[in-house]
């Protein structure tokens, strides 16, 4: 490729220089909306601004509860479709959590089922402990996203910031077996003392229920050997 620059450093250990970093990603879907884009202005005479389109506009939020997503972009596969009348998105948050349901943690977690009965107000949501309700609370108590297993391991494990860091590198793309034994094994031991500790007794279930999500997590990643 004419004028293509590569460098013989990977990413992680560029991680270690503590640089800013990007991923680009090249996505046909990217490249029919730009082309939408032109099109509009062409045809149309209009300029659209996709950092200010509103994001409350009905006729999107119709279209994804009939599932009518063909050509949208993240919602358009046949299991997005088959959710989206069930998730019933209504706002913005909504298709946030639509798109991350969709993915192999949430779906080996048997997590999809769960939030959608609690959503639809047929299973009563559960945080397994007060303390863990501003992690959970928006998701009806069921763990979606990266970024809440790391603040549940800093609740229910005592982690500090830059081991949560070194957490989420272990389930990392690339991940080692070792590394993730490693930080097993910190996370049973600051666990441990929630089981005698009276203020946190009530944590040791949901330390159980962590663990197990953490495990079914590396299982649908490929990280552990079922």
């Amino acid at each position: 490729m004419p004028g293509r620059v590569v460098v013989q450093w990977d990413k992680e250990i560029a991680r270690t220089w503590a640089s800013s970093r990007w991923d680009l990603l090249g996505l046909g879907m990217l490249a029919a909306i730009e082309e939408c884009l032109e099109r509009i202005r062409e045809s149309y005479g209009e300029e659209v601004d996709l950092a200010h389109l509103p994001a409350d506009d009905p006729a999107v939020y119709g279209a994804l509860q009939k599932a009518d997503t063909i050509g949208m972009f993240q919602v358009e596969s046949r299991a997005q479709m088959s959710c989206l009348p069930r998730l019933h998105p209504k706002r913005f948050y909504d298709i946030v959590v639509q798109v991350a349901i969709i993915r192999p943690g949430p779906i080996v977690g048997k997590m999809v089922h769960p939030y959608l009965r609690r959503r639809q107000g047929r299973e009563r949501a559960d945080c397994l402990h007060p303390s863990l309700e501003p992690v959970l609370d928006r998701n009806a108590g069921v763990p979606l996203f990266q970024e809440q297993l790391l603040r549940i391991a800093m609740i229910v494990a005592g982690f500090s910031g830059g081991q949560a860091e070194e957490l989420r590198r272990a389930m990392g793309f690339k991940r080692s077996e070792k590394r993730m034994h490693d930080i097993e094994i910190k996370l049973r031991e600051g666990h441990a003392p929630q089981r005698h500790s009276r203020p946190g007794a009530g944590l040791h279930r949901a330390g159980h229920h962590f663990f197990r999500a953490l495990w079914i997590s590396g299982i649908a990643r490929g990280q552990f050997r079922a």
